[in-house]
């Protein structure tokens, strides 16, 4: 028969159980609880200490405890014999504690315990009142300012507008033989007595309300009086305030600003005023959290006052719940169940680490039965995440209620399993609100239950499913994992009936096994049948070997594995990459081993070779044996593909239902179960791939035609390094991890191309001409700085490796004076030095420095000009798109060059002025060429050597060296002659627009160009009209350039933008002009000539077409109508003006 102690106690309120020495006697010292202990206790003895204390933690942790055994303790209400016993609890067990509970005794001042609980009403009032309440009761005559006056206000209100009270009031005062102005009298004088008495007989005067006075004054005032007059007493106050974010949260918006004053105000009272008094808040949350629905300027200032309190936090504490709960529970050992097996399950799970072997026979198994050990270790997590003052540790032990112990008790003495504790914690699971943040297993057990309503009707399966809820609710997987048997032990289950109902369970889709993590939990399934879908998927589905490898690279937990030995010493990061390889492609040889590895951009690759039947083993391993390639490593399993084949499959098929938007939207939860079933197929496929990294006798290892011995990753990665440095024993060390890489960000791509800039434009400055601290700066210092890479010294460079690289890259320049870019780039890839592409530009324009500007490059034959960094960039990213050719041009062309740069020089574009000499020639002929009229750039009416010395300079743009080395050719005899050519084109123009003038004047038959014009006036005015030569003559009239205004008013073509073509139409319809004006045969008879100061116009006679007809009575209409009022001489005017602006 199981008992229980009823003397125990569950629940504490501060101010029904102070000193209680029952409290004291079952008292267990906690470990968390040491702190606040320490704190509250030197308060008292030390006056340097805080005096303003904050305990928070959550229910059921003995705060109010704290403050019942301390409150009683400093109001001597505690007898020594109790006061001995809770001091020896403490005697070699925390010594702090023990010397601070001597020196308390020692205080000679005693402290009124002042208890509050909850919300009182307003902060300032509820304190006010707890002390008045405090002082009345341990009768203290301390009468607090303003409770005489109002009496007297209240009493004087009677008398005026209460008359009938008053009267009742004045019989009371006759019934106690009391004369009104004496007794008026007393109570200015603030006699306590009679002020009690007036407080006892309001509540009869006024229909039972109490007397309450407004302490709107001075709140601190208020308390500093009563300290005082309790200092004369040797009295304190230790104030208490229990459930104080109860407070907090019914707190109203417009009392907030004066509840954080006086809270303020009180800690600095408290703690700066005299030493009698002490106050002491506890709350389950710091105060600032209570806020979080309020601004966050209010946040903050909470935030700032709990500064002003020294704050203790204490957490649930298992093993004194286990103490409580074996002197709570005075039963005999347990006899049905097995002591033996219980110890083992608790060996297997380390449920309380903190208990010895015989604690945990003692206390855990036997002194708490008939509660299963993981009830014992569930039920703080619980309380800590759900407990409220009625759901505590210590609650539970006397509850009554479904799901409490007692309860338990009355029904059976067999196990009180964890499952029991859902219906204590969520009696009512219906009317639980589940959308709060953490409680997303209770949301899904609540939909379950209700779409499943006999899952509760099964004993076993309601307890699985209570037990997972509970559980995940607490987070314990990450310390306990519910796997099956640890679900057997604690449910106290046989294994095969537990299997069954989770069998079931699963047919259901209420719960599901995470192979991943490796436990139970609650799922919320669809309505589809998942692996019915999938198979219905599966025919259509490409299963590619392709598809499959690639299947397989998604699930790998490691993609690469580095070279760390060989990363150190050289400062970058050389990796080989994992590939899945069916045995096929090796025995049928369809594998590109360097073409795999410049696609992935890795340096060397580890083949997981796939084996697809066992028969073709051995015949595998000797093929692999003849393959030649030293930067692959071949990883052979010894169990075959079919082991996996169906998961891979399964694994695409989920992949592509996962991508079907129609069918997810057919059931929310569809999303969600091919998810969790695609980690299952993961998983298997996962374990599949782990037999490549386990490193056993299940897998073989080849490399460069030999099988290797691989024990551990780091035996690869060894491997890996002695690859490297065999490989690329040269490659220059480049700490700089942002850039020496396979790809660049934008920023550091900017920076590469800042930094060739420098190189190409300022080699010859200090630190290349660049400043600063920026991404260029680093560039340059750990390329060139940390390398003493000196490109004004470039044939005794004092690194191996860049010396090397050099000598390298020159003798392949001298041996190749023409190629393609690509070329370059092989040379500095590949072994020995094998640099990485961003790095390419950089060094090889540093290294060929002094070879540079010999350089041309050529993209379709096309002159690529205008060189800068990130043209270069560019370049090598499309390499075999460019071409190179290195010019080495002979003394003999000095003399020649230096010829043309006197001649040409004044024409050179800046941006070209540190650019190669050959570059600079080239920029000044063609823009040279360029500025001459385009009639003289293009035209051939010129002599043969003419033509040529322009070709060629136009030639120049495409292929600058091969035009200087073909004028050098051609003049380098008489160099004078380029001399003589250009100057014969720069005046090539005016002779030409000479030569068109006597064209004009030959054709017209005249001397001057002058008497062309004067020709044209002695015309008929039809023809002056009509004819564009006529026309065209006149118009030079007053023209500064006559005869390029006339050439550019008849042809309509500008004389600088003519071509041979143009001269040609020209010369044409000069002639058909004139011989127009010669056949003509005076006035037309449709003409019609107006003659008016000394001008003539002519017009032509023309019936009017009907708009035209219209327009003309419109302008009559109004010239007539509106004239009306207007002088006839305005009228003809306007006319006037009319025929002058209109008629040419």
């Amino acid at each position: 028969m199981i008992r229980t102690n009823d003397t125990f106690k569950t629940s504490v309120n501060i101010k029904f159980d102070l000193g209680k020495k029952e409290f004291i006697n079952r008292y267990l010292p906690t470990p968390s609880h040491a702190e606040s202990l320490i704190g509250l206790l030197k308060g008292f003895t030390n006056s340097t200490n805080s005096k303003a204390h904050m305990i928070v933690g959550p229910y059921g942790t003995g705060k109010s405890l704290i403050a019942t055994i301390v409150g009683g303790i400093v109001s001597k209400q505690v007898d020594r014999e109790t006061f001995k016993s809770l001091q020896s609890k403490f005697n070699k067990v925390h010594d702090e504690i023990y010397e601070e509970l001597n020196n308390v005794t020692d205080n000679p001042t005693t402290y009124l315990t002042v208890a509050l609980n909850g919300n009182e009403g307003r902060f300032r009032h509820a304190i006010l009142n707890a002390i008045i309440r405090t002082l009345n009761e341990n009768e203290i005559d301390i009468v607090l300012p303003g409770q005489n006056g109002k009496i007297i206000q209240v009493v004087e209100l009677w008398e005026e507008k209460f008359n009938k009270t008053f009267k009742a009031f004045k019989r009371l005062l006759a019934e106690n033989d009391k004369d009104f102005k004496l007794w008026r009298l007393a109570i200015l004088n603030q006699e306590k007595e009679e002020i009690d008495w007036f407080i006892s007989i309001y509540p009869e005067l006024t229909a039972g309300a109490e007397f309450f006075v407004d302490y709107q004054t001075d709140f601190i005032s208020q308390i500093k009086f009563v300290l005082d007059e309790l200092k004369r007493k040797n009295l304190g106050l230790f104030i208490a305030y229990d459930e104080f974010g109860r407070m907090l949260q019914t707190l109203e918006l417009i009392q907030v600003h004066e509840t954080m004053q006086d809270l303020q105000d009180l800690a600095e009272l408290t703690d700066h005023y005299e030493d009698n008094l002490h106050l002491l808040l506890i709350t389950h949350r710091n105060l600032s959290q209570y806020f979080r629905v309020f601004q966050e300027e209010f946040r903050n200032e909470f935030q700032r006052i709990e500064k002003r309190f020294k704050s203790y936090y204490v957490e649930s504490d298992s093993f004194t719940f286990i103490r409580i709960a074996d002197a709570y529970l005075k039963g005999a050992s347990p006899e049905n169940i097995h002591l033996n097996d219980v110890v083992n399950q608790l060996r297997k799970y380390p449920l309380f680490p903190e208990l010895n072997q015989q604690e945990l026979e003692k206390l855990v198994i036997e002194g708490v039965y008939p509660i299963h050990p993981v009830t014992l270790f569930l039920l703080p997590q619980l309380s800590s995440a759900f407990g409220q003052n009625e759901r505590t540790l210590f609650t539970f032990l006397e509850s009554n209620e479904t799901g409490g112990l007692k309860n338990h008790l009355k029904k059976t003495e067999d196990y009180y399993l964890p499952s029991d504790l859902f219906s204590y914690f969520f009696p009512s699971i219906h009317d639980i609100d589940v959308s709060g943040d953490g409680l997303e297993s209770l949301k899904i057990y609540k939909k379950l239950i209700s779409k499943t309503p006999e899952l509760e009707k099964d004993k076993i399966k309601s307890s699985i499913l209570k037990m997972i809820t509970l559980w995940e609710l607490s987070g314990l997987h990450a310390r306990f994992k519910l796997d099956t048997d640890f679900l057997m032990f604690a449910l106290n289950i046989k294994k095969e009936i537990l299997i069954d109902s989770l069998n079931q369970l699963v047919a259901l889709k209420a719960v599901r096994y995470n192979r991943v993590l490796g436990y139970w939990e609650l799922q919320e399934g669809s309505s589809f049948f998942i692996d019915e879908l999938i198979l219905s998927r599966m025919p259509n589905l490409n299963n590619s070997k392709n598809k499959q490898v690639k299947a397989l690279e998604n699930c790998l937990t490691k993609r690469f594995y580095l070279a760390n030995e060989y990363n150190d010493v050289k400062s970058m990061t050389r990796y080989a990459e994992v590939q899945f390889v069916f045995e096929k492609d090796i025995l049928d040889e369809n594998i590109d081993f360097i073409g795999n590895r410049t696609s992935n951009k890795a340096d060397a690759t580890l083949y997981y070779v796939i084996l697809e039947s066992s028969h073709h083993y051995n015949e595998l391993v000797s093929k692999i044996k003849e393959i030649k390639d030293d930067m692959s490593i071949f990883c052979i399993s010894k169990y075959s593909f079919n082991i996996v084949k169906e998961a891979v499959i399964e694994l695409q098929v989920i992949d592509d239902l996962l991508k079907d938007v129609e069918l997810l939207n057919q059931d929310k939860n569809l999303k969600g179960e091919l998810t969790l079933k695609r980690e299952d197929v993961v998983y298997i496929i996962q374990e599949f791939i782990s037999k490549y990294t386990a490193y056993n006798n299940d897998c073989d290892w080849i490399y460069n035609q030999k099988e290797i011995d691989v024990a551990n990753e780091i035996n690869l990665e060894k491997l890996l390094s002695d690859i490297m440095f065999s490989k690329y024993p040269l490659t220059l060390e480049v700490r700089n991890d942002s850039f020496n890489r396979k790809t660049v960000n934008n920023m550091q791509r900017k920076a590469g191309y800042k930094v060739l800039d420098h190189i190409l434009n300022s080699y010859d400055q200090n630190n290349l001409g660049i400043e600063g601290q920026g991404p260029e700066y680093l560039i340059y210092a750990t390329i060139f700085k940390n390398n003493h890479f000196d490109l004004n010294n470039l044939d005794n460079l004092q690194s191996v490796e860049l010396a090397s690289l050099r000598e390298d890259l020159l003798n392949y320049l001298e041996n190749n004076i023409q190629g393609n870019l690509q070329q370059f780039i092989e040379v500095m890839t590949n072994d020995p030095y094998g640099l990485r592409e961003p790095l390419i530009p950089i060094i090889l324009v540093a290294l060929l420095r002094d070879k540079w500007d010999q350089l041309m490059f050529y993209r379709n034959d096309m002159y690529v000009a205008g060189i800068d960094g990130e043209t270069l960039y560019k370049m090598f990213e499309e390499a075999t798109e460019y071409q190179y050719v290195y010019y080495r041009f002979s003394e003999e062309y000095d003399n020649f060059f230096m010829h043309l740069e006197s001649q040409f020089s004044s024409y050179q574009n800046e941006l070209v002025s540190k650019k190669p000499r050959v570059i600079r020639l080239s920029s000044g002929m063609l823009t040279w060429l360029r500025s001459l009229p385009r009639i003289t750039q293009i035209s051939n009416n010129m002599s043969e050597e003419q033509r040529t010395f322009k070709e060629l300079i136009r030639k120049s743009e495409i292929n600058p060296q091969d035009t200087l080395k073909k004028l050098f050719a051609l003049y380098k005899e008489d160099i004078e002659f380029v001399t003589r050519n250009k100057k014969s084109l720069e005046i090539h123009f005016p002779m030409y627009l000479n030569s068109i003038e006597k064209e004009v004047n030959k054709v017209i038959k005249v001397e001057s160009f002058e008497d062309a014009r004067n020709w044209a006036m002695q015309q008929e005015p039809a023809i002056q009209k009509r004819n564009s030569l006529v026309k065209s003559l006149l118009k030079t009239s007053g023209a500064k350039k006559p005869i390029e205004e006339f050439i550019s008013t008849f042809s309509g073509v500008e004389i600088e933008n003519w071509s041979d073509r143009t001269s040609e139409v020209f010369n044409q319809q000069l002639a058909n002009e004139y011989k127009s004006v010669s056949n003509s045969s005076g006035i037309d008879e449709k003409s019609i000539e107006i003659k008016y100061n000394n001008k003539v116009k002519s017009i032509t006679n023309v019936e009017l077409s009907t708009k035209s007809q219209t327009i003309y009575n419109n302008i009559n209409r109004m010239i007539r109508n509106a004239g009306r009022n207007v002088p006839r001489e305005e009228v003809e005017y306007l006319v006037y003006k009319l025929l002058e602006e209109i008629i040419e």
